[in-house]
Parts: structure tokens; sequence; C-alpha cells
């Protein structure tokens, strides 16, 4: 071996090491997506104040009122409530935080004799609440009074 291959020998060493440091530290400074998407369902029910019985046909409105997202013209989600009166809504937002304040407002069908109802705060105040991951199930029942 010559003393120019030693030279090889000793800098190829040092040479992929550098070359891995670089590799590993330019993965850890890779851009990353800095504003978490979460996953959010929202399932319930809507009921008649009284009888309990199930309001179906009720128009669900989940609103986002957290203030770090955009001013919110419309819902972020839409729905109806099923023969049973019950809804499920499933959507996805980008946020630092994982939990906004929601509003839920339930409008019932027309000639129903029932008021239009909103729940509004955070989202723990309301009957359950799991997070998972980045994944946040909201559940709640909404009962609708009666008009007087």
């Amino acid at each position: 071996m010559t003393a120019s291959d030693e030279r090889v020998c000793l800098l190829l060493p040092r040479w992929v090491t550098a070359l891995l440091a670089v590799l590993l530290l330019g993965g850890c400074l890779w851009p990353m997506d800095a504003v978490p998407e979460w996953k959010y369902t929202f399932e319930g029910t809507a009921v008649r104040s009284g009888t309990t019985t199930a309001v179906a046909g009720a128009q669900v409105q989940i609103w986002l009122l957290d203030s770090t997202l955009e001013p919110a013209g419309k819902p972020f989600l839409e729905g109806v409530t099923d023969s049973g009166g019950g809804y499920r809504m499933q959507g996805r937002f980008r946020s630092s935080v994982p939990a906004p304040d929601i509003a839920v407002r339930v409008t019932p069908p027309a000639g129903s004799g029932l008021l239009t109802t909103t729940l509004s705060g955070f989202v723990h105040d309301f009957s359950t609440r799991t997070v998972s991951g980045r994944n946040v199930t909201v559940r709640t029942a909404v009962v609708l009074a009666a008009a007087p």
C-alpha cells in the first residue's frame, strides 16, 4: 500500500462519517408540517324534551369557534339527523391546539313545534370527548325544547 492509498483509506471513513452526519442531521432539519392536522368525529342524538323521542330530519351544524382558525362564514360541518335522531360527521382541520371551542346547532324540521338549540363551549364541556393521537371524538345529546 502506498502513502496515497493510506490517505484515501484514512479519509474515506471520515468522508463517509461526514456524509452520514450531514444526511442524518439534514433529515432532522427537514421542513416538517408546522401545524398538525386533527381529525374530528362529532356524533350524537337529537331528542324531544320531556318525551326524549328521537327527532329525525333535524339540521345539525358544527361551528369551530377557536380564534386561531379562519373566521367562519359557514359551519365547519353540516348534516341531518337520521330516523333514530342520530348524527355522525367527520372533518379535518389544521390547528396548533387539539380541541377548539365549538358550537353544535340543531334546527328541528319545520312544523315540529320545537326550538333551535345551540350548545357551545370548550369541547371538553360536552358529554364525551375522547382523544387518540390526533383523532378526537365528541359525543353529545341535544335536547330540543317545545316552542312556547
